[in-house]
């Protein structure tokens, strides 16, 4: 197989659930309540490396996504507005994109090497395993602090 057309489903999974969140129409298309959402991802207390990205998943297919800044904090935005559907959320967080024009290389010995370098652990990798969960309410969300152990 070309190097460049592997994928594993972990970076497949990503880049859908982020196409999803930013993609499509404008916040006109969803009509409920709102609410925004930002906080801060922490790694044993620690801000975790800036660019990680942090998804909420609902039951409803609302995704709503953002990345850390240099001190761990995020803003979530569904369909490019910080206007969140109110709703129960799952959680998923992901490293930081890889290098622009890099190529996939899922041999045996570069999923363990990415494992190895992972900033946490994999539970927080998708949001069926990572037992995080948020209930979005409307209007402005108190800050979140989600320390990942």
């Amino acid at each position: 197989m070309l190097k460049h057309q592997s994928m594993n489903l972990y970076q497949l999974s990503l880049l859908v659930a982020l196409g999803l969140a930013f993609a499509g129409c404008s916040q006109d298309g969803f009509r409920g309540p709102t609410g925004t959402v930002g906080g801060k991802l922490t790694l044993e207390g620690k801000p975790i490396s800036p660019g990680t990205i942090i998804t909420f998943i609902a039951s409803d297919g609302y995704i709503a996504a953002g990345q850390t800044g240099d001190d761990g904090e995020f803003d979530l935005l569904f369909k490019g507005s910080n206007q969140i559907p109110v709703a129960h959320y799952k959680v998923q967080v992901a490293p930081p994109p890889r290098e622009e024009g890099a190529h996939f290389d899922m041999s045996a010995s570069r999923r363990g090497a990415i494992a190895a370098v992972r900033p946490f652990p994999p539970k927080y990798g998708a949001s069926s395993t990572s037992g995080l969960e948020v209930e979005v309410r409307e209007g402005e969300n108190l800050p979140l602090v989600i320390d990942l152990k």
